[in-house]
């Protein structure tokens, strides 16, 4: 793994964070030529922490307190849990993404203590009630009552939608008067248009040249295996379609390593009906954001789907679950036969495999 100079302030910057006599609730960090550097801390929590990152074009590692409260009624407790998060600005360059990848492993030592981690592209993915969940997962069997980022209010966190899409302005209105061109008379205008006979004569103009499709830059920043599974389209069958949610630019080798072996599970199935979606790539994050609201898992990779042939989509299995499902195919037959209510990779998608001769 390449590693990257991070400066020391960083760790301590850290370390007031984690240190409960400090009212230090947040810290970020980020890129300075070749070291990773500190950027902005403050006492002001998650949604300080998040309105602090201004840059669109930058890669932030960043970590923040809240609380886990219990309320039991004549009792109340209360015990801090740290979040860490890497932030991938959605115009950074697919080299840059690539690098933070390389060197997230190191943050997370530098951000130790941390209860949960997110790897992020747009900052509405790091929603309360999003840490929420993950947190509830993480945690054992005795739950808190509720969670504090901050604001005074304790419970199940906000959600955060994404931002409307701005209009798109029209580029002759946008511009300053000064920049406009000035009206032209209405005898110039009619002495400057050609005669209708004239302009009916005229050859047509040459047709435009097809748009020639720009390769796209991320292909360098991935390895050639998750490359291979960053295609579009995919061939569908009576069953429909089986969606693989992955990620163009895997964060660790471990989601590289998963998303390679899910390749090789369908292939060694035989199924073909699969379209591989690349969650990083920016045409595809509205589709994305879909496929995680469905599963309930942001950020994760890869996550499996179907999609029936009337277009409705349902979650499967995330790498964990499909290696279970694939598992549970070893079983004897007559156990499987015994036990039909057990879930299998043949019987969960049977459709899609191909009959025996």
């Amino acid at each position: 793994m390449m590693e990257v100079a991070v400066d020391s302030g960083v760790g301590a910057a850290w370390q007031d964070v984690i240190d409960d006599k400090t009212e230090t609730a947040w810290c970020t960090a980020g890129y300075e030529g070749k070291r990773i550097v500190p950027k902005n801390s403050g006492s002001g929590g998650r949604t300080e922490c998040l309105a602090s990152i201004q840059s669109d074009k930058e890669i932030i590692f960043g970590g923040f307190r809240l609380l886990a409260v219990d309320d039991r009624g004549s009792t109340v407790s209360s015990r801090p849990k740290f979040v860490f998060f890497m932030f991938r600005a959605p115009g950074a360059s697919a080299m840059a993404k690539a690098k933070a990848g390389r060197h997230l492993g190191q943050l997370q030592q530098c951000f130790h203590g941390f209860h949960i981690d997110f790897q992020i592209d747009e900052l509405y993915e790091l929603s309360e009630a999003e840490i929420v969940r993950k947190l509830r997962a993480a945690g054992g069997a005795h739950q808190p009552t509720g969670y504090d980022f901050g604001h005074g209010d304790v419970g199940e966190g906000a959600e955060e939608a994404a931002p409307a899409p701005a209009p798109v302005a029209n580029p002759a209105d946008a511009a300053p008067a000064s920049a406009k061109a000035p009206p032209m008379p209405a005898a110039a205008a009619s002495a400057s248009a050609p005669p209708a006979a004239a302009a009916a004569s005229a050859p047509p103009p040459p047709p435009a040249a097809p748009a020639v499709a720009a390769a796209s830059p991320a292909l360098s920043a991935v390895t050639e295996a998750t490359a291979a599974l960053s295609v579009a389209g995919g061939e569908t069958c009576e069953a429909g379609q089986v969606l693989v949610l992955i990620s163009g630019m895997p964060s660790t080798s471990i989601i590289e390593g998963n998303q390679t072996s899910t390749r090789q599970i369908f292939t060694g199935k035989g199924i073909t009906a699969v379209r591989y979606i690349d969650g990083v790539s920016p045409e595809n994050k509205e589709e994305r954001n879909s496929l995680f609201t469905l599963s309930g898992k942001r950020g994760v990779y890869p996550q499996v789907f179907i999609k029936d042939p009337v277009g409705t989509i349902k979650f499967v299995a995330d790498f964990e679950e499909l290696q279970s499902l694939n598992d549970t195919d070893t079983l004897p037959a007559d156990v499987l036969d015994a036990n039909p209510q057990i879930p299998s990779f043949s019987r969960v998608f049977k459709g899609f495999m191909k009959k025996k001769e």
